[in-house]
């Protein structure tokens, strides 16, 4: 019954993924464009694109409150009970967002969105308990190799879906894939109640959010989790970045039509699927914990400035393909680490720590993007090379500790 307690989680972060990455493929064709139904003609570009900004930062930030406070909350009332009043609230919030896209009104859409993304994050719960059913080390890295890799393919069929309810060979509304996503939300719930055994029972003590905002914060009192906290911030924001002007600059600098855009990012997206679900397995069967994310962050480090100097758009493919790769590796260890480094009573609030600091870099990578740009592209890829190696010079300076630990 515990290997029957993942299809749930797996489906869970799925469902939170999907809702993240949504919006690139529909959110822009809905706000950006002229003949939007959201904003007035009269709106400018300048204007939507502000306006677009502001919409695509609200799951974050939603996730970026609700993340710390549901997995402290998961510690104390067991993971089962608030993974159903978050899969309870994330079907309310896509039945919002539907109901917004319906009326046509952006700013019951920007609240729906908010709602949405404090419920998804239960994607620390999925973390957590990962964290739960895994004995040992090297298997919890494989569960959260797994997640990652799932992760990927809600790219994959957020970008497609999101493709199709936009295009005009089709005459669905915009509103489809939301009401989908409400609906295996409820089919989730039963999944949860018939196959979910409860990996965390519930505390004695009474739980209240200012107690789990504020047990949040004292987990940053660790040095070790704050220089792993620098790492996964500089790298996030590094990596979220890559990936956001990677449509910009295939456009801009080598003038590729959408079909052909659309092919490359699938297919990097695919190399992320099977670097997770399958090499992250095979280093962890072979090397330390601590040297994959290690060796890994310095080489999507390195590769970055190649990126600017290449004049071949099959080149800078491959070098996505590369970094992305590195990216998922790095990330689902970097996630074992946070694991290991926390008591098992204390799972929920340091994984829930991890999704917030990635909800901030959501945030940070648009801003730092916007102006690394100014620089050109060679600039551009150096900047975004020396946040990654700045991360790789924290996780450096960890290592020492890591070591001590002896990991296997």
């Amino acid at each position: 019954m515990r290997t029957n307690s993942r299809l749930p989680i797996y489906l869970i972060y799925f469902l939170d993924n999907f809702g993240f990455a949504i919006v690139f493929p529909l959110f822009s064709t809905l706000i950006l464009s002229s003949e939007s139904f959201l904003l007035p003609p009269k709106y400018n570009m300048m204007m939507r694109n502000i306006l677009y900004g502001t919409l695509s930062g609200a799951f974050p930030l939603g996730m970026f409150f609700g993340a710390p406070l549901l997995g402290n909350a998961s510690d104390f009332w067991g993971r089962k009970r608030v993974f159903t009043i978050t899969l309870c609230g994330i079907c309310f919030g896509n039945l919002l967002t539907a109901l917004s896209l319906f009326v046509g009104s952006y700013y019951f859409l920007l609240a729906s969105r908010l709602v949405t993304g404090f419920f998804s994050g239960n994607l620390t719960l999925c973390h957590a308990a990962m964290s739960d059913l895994s004995p040992t080390p090297k298997i919890r890295a494989k569960n959260f190799g797994m997640l990652t890799a799932v992760g990927g393919l809600s790219w994959i069929i957020a970008i497609l879906l999101g493709k199709w309810a936009t295009s005009a060979r089709y005459s669905f509304n915009p509103s489809f894939p939301f009401l989908i996503s409400a609906g295996v939300s409820i089919f989730n719930l039963m999944l949860m109640s018939f196959l979910y055994q409860e990996t965390s029972p519930s505390h004695t003590e009474s739980f209240d959010f200012k107690k789990g905002f504020n047990s949040a914060m004292h987990t940053l009192r660790s040095s070790k989790i704050r220089r792993l906290v620098c790492v996964l911030l500089l790298f996030s924001t590094g990596w979220l970045i890559t990936l956001q002007w990677f449509g910009g600059f295939s456009i801009e600098s080598f003038h590729v039509n959408h079909a052909k855009l659309i092919s490359v990012f699938l297919g990097i997206a695919l190399s992320w699927i099977l670097t997770s679900a399958l090499l992250n397995r095979f280093f962890v069967n072979r090397f330390s914990l601590a040297k994959i994310p290690f060796y890994a962050l310095l080489l999507f480090g390195l590769l970055l400035p190649l990126f600017g100097i290449t004049d071949s758009y099959l080149t800078f493919s491959l070098l996505n393909v590369f970094c992305m790769s590195a990216s998922a590796l790095t990330l689902c260890n970097l996630f074992n680490l946070f694991s290991i480094s926390a008591p098992p009573i204390a799972q929920g609030r340091v994984l829930g720590l991890t999704q917030a600091i990635i909800a901030g870099a959501q945030f940070l990578a648009p801003q730092f993007g916007t102006f690394f740009l100014l620089g050109g592209s060679m600039l551009f890829y150096l900047y975004t090379s020396l946040l990654v190696l700045l991360a790789f010079v924290f996780l450096w300076s960890e290592m020492n500790l890591l070591k001590k630990q002896k990991l296997p």
